[in-house]
């Protein structure tokens, strides 16, 4: 792809890249951004998170690709992406597992030692919450007290809460449109906790059926 490091590339676009020797078009689920520039060069090392096309309904299956490794890319259409579809689902389940530090920070950091699945690191930030803030439990039930101790930060769960980050994670998972409105930007903030509370316990449900 020619100028291929002046190319924007975000959550929801389709990439044509090689896979199993053939070309595939695949959607972006989740990316990292390393944008840079060199002596007036930009650079782009960022990478894109995607299913393979064999594997599409196995949220944990997904492989990534350097940015120029993508042949071609088709971006999406200037929409919100459906917050229900299982894309989005995947998208929050992959950032959230992200925030719960992995078990070797847990056994080093902590003194605890468990099984390294997600299922195990997330009831451990559940036993942790629990252990912690019993008495706001009790006082003000599980929901709110969870969003408060979201809110002060805990090292059991490093979640983004600078505004102009929480907004940046809401267009690259295409929760929020290109052209968005002030008051969509304030309704996301103000909502961001909540929602991530939400998400937890949905996955937290999910892991322990």
């Amino acid at each position: 792809m020619k100028n291929t490091n002046t190319v924007t590339v975000k959550v929801g676009d389709v990439i044509t890249v090689m896979y199993g020797g053939k070309k595939v078009n695949l959607t972006v689920r989740r990316l990292t951004d390393n944008i840079s520039t060199w002596k007036g060069e930009i650079i782009n090392n960022s990478v894109y998170y995607v299913l393979p096309p064999d594997r599409a309904d196995v949220p944990g299956a997904e492989i990534q690709y350097r940015h120029d490794e993508i042949l071609e890319f088709k971006p999406s259409k200037n929409k919100a992406m459906n917050t229900n579809s299982k894309e989005f689902k995947a998208i929050v389940r992959a950032y959230i597992m992200a925030c719960v530090p992995d078990v070797q920070t847990i056994a080093a950091e902590y003194g605890q030692t468990i099984e390294d699945t997600d299922k195990a690191r997330v009831n451990w930030v559940a036993d942790t919450f629990n252990r912690d803030y019993r008495h706001a439990v009790k006082h003000y039930g599980k929901q709110r007290a969870f969003s408060e101790w979201l809110q002060g930060l805990p090292s059991a769960i490093h979640i983004d809460f600078m505004n102009y980050r929480i907004i940046e994670l809401a267009k690259q998972w295409g929760s929020l449109p290109a052209d968005d409105t002030e008051w969509q930007e304030d309704k996301i903030i103000s909502n961001w906790f909540n929602f991530i509370l939400f998400k937890f316990w949905q996955l937290h449900t999910s892991l322990n059926k």
